[in-house]
């Protein structure tokens, strides 16, 4: 498993423009994000491999960030950041 640094980063990155990209619309009124709401996480696996996380740790991360309701990119942010910290060493 990941450092608990290198989730923070993961998180920061999923949480930025080249991840899920929340951004204000309407001037403030509405926020919109980027996410397909698929369970392959293309975003999130994008950033993981970019930080060259092995395969395995990968897998590991998907795993625990759907037990933690995180399902596509954007519920990792919403329901499974809390989960992901604790696993990290």
């Amino acid at each position: 498993m990941i450092t608990k640094k290198q989730m923070r980063r993961f998180l920061k990155k999923l949480d930025s423009p080249e991840g899920c990209n929340f951004r204000e619309i309407d001037s403030g009124a509405d926020i919109t994000w980027t996410c397909n709401s698929h369970i392959s996480r293309p975003l999130s696996h994008a950033i993981l491999h970019a930080m060259n996380v092995s395969g395995e740790d990968i897998k590991e991360i998907m795993d625990v960030a759907a037990t933690g309701g995180g399902y596509c990119d954007c519920e990792i942010l919403f329901n499974a950041q809390d989960a992901l910290m604790k696993v990290a060493r």
